[in-house]
């Protein structure tokens, strides 16, 4: 009987493993292009509390610059939903991002700093508007509210 009760528990050990190999194998790959935006919207969830409390620093900004730099070419999980004004959006992107980084640089305000951010969060709804919208609430719900 204890022999059954073990087989019967190395049957089904066996089997739920297979299942999640299965479960797993039918996800696809995450692209360069989504990765990176999920780095980003992590970032600027972060930077959130810094930038509201008029803490932000410089070496902050500076590493969200170097690590979002490749969003104008990373390879998104479908190119053909890629329009060309794409790149357009991520250069803007990236020149928020260095326009807060002046803010820093200047220490301005906290209310100049937020208004930074929140520009920064513009941009990226203007492009989510235009090519997926899916991810607008979040970065929506991510602005400082005066």
């Amino acid at each position: 009987m204890r022999y059954l009760i073990m087989a019967g528990l190395l049957m089904v050990s066996l089997l739920a493993c297979q299942s999640n190999e299965s479960a797993n194998a039918r996800l696809a790959p995450v692209s360069e292009l989504a990765a990176t935006m999920r780095v980003m919207t992590t970032d600027m969830e972060g930077l959130k509390t810094a930038v509201a409390k008029g803490e932000l620093t410089l070496s902050q900004v500076d590493a969200m610059i170097v690590a979002h730099a490749s969003l104008a070419t990373d390879q998104a999980t479908t190119p053909s939903d890629i329009k060309i004004t794409f790149p357009t959006y991520a250069d803007g992107y990236i020149k928020q991002l260095q326009l807060l980084r002046e803010q820093v640089i200047n220490q301005a305000d906290v209310k100049q700093q937020i208004d930074a951010f929140n520009a920064v969060l513009v941009t990226c709804v203007g492009c989510h508007q235009d090519h997926c919208p899916g991810p607008i609430e979040r970065i929506e719900k991510i602005a400082i509210q005066p």
